[in-house]
């Protein structure tokens, strides 16, 4: 039998494509290309679906293909929103170089493309007058407070010992008026345990 000289494994060269999505839940629904070698490809597709067209979300992904049990499809971008969080929560997607310029070289084309949307945004928010937030008198929620409570009106008057005084009269009162038994068991279960 011979060994063979070489037993090392040959590791595949890290690949990385984009695809677009017309609806990112399940891509065979709708618009769908595949294989694309850059983002800059991919971010004209995706432009060109018009969002009212379905009632599918769409978006942006990458499929990294480097021989590992995480080869296949995972959203990028979807309805502008960067999907880091959950891409980084994989290990192999967190360490893998051309998912971290996947994911730098996304955000850098949606700051590309919003800058005129953000900025006008920012300008109209300045140009609203702020409404300033209503006054709260001490007095009124002193006064709501008591309404609420009215033990608090009286350890507010009178103090502390005569709350307790207050608050163990009412307990007493509510264990005279609690129904009461005198054997554990009514009459007909006592003669059934018998």
């Amino acid at each position: 039998m011979e060994i063979p000289k070489n037993n090392k494994q040959t590791e595949q060269e890290a690949i990385i494509t984009y695809y677009v999505a017309e609806c990112t839940e399940f891509p065979v629904l709708g618009e769908y290309h595949e294989r694309l070698k850059t983002l800059q490809e991919a971010m004209e597709l995706y432009e060109k679906i018009p969002a009212e067209r379905m009632n599918g979300i769409k978006g942006i992904g990458f499929r990294l293909e480097d021989g590992s049990i995480y080869d296949g499809n995972f959203d990028l971008m979807v309805m502008g929103e960067m999907q880091t969080e959950f891409i980084n929560e994989i290990p192999q997607y967190r360490d893998s170089p051309l998912v971290q310029k996947a994911i730098a070289d996304m955000e850098a084309i949606l700051l590309e493309r919003r800058p005129e949307q953000d900025v006008s945004e920012l300008v109209e928010k300045a140009e609203e007058p702020q409404q300033p937030m209503p006054e709260v008198k001490e007095g009124k929620a002193v006064q709501m407070e008591e309404s609420r409570n009215p033990v608090t009106e009286v350890r507010k008057s009178v103090g502390d010992t005569e709350v307790l005084e207050k608050q163990s009269a009412e307990l007493k009162k509510a264990a005279e008026n609690a129904p009461k038994q005198t054997e554990p068991y009514p009459a007909a279960a006592k003669s059934s345990l018998s």
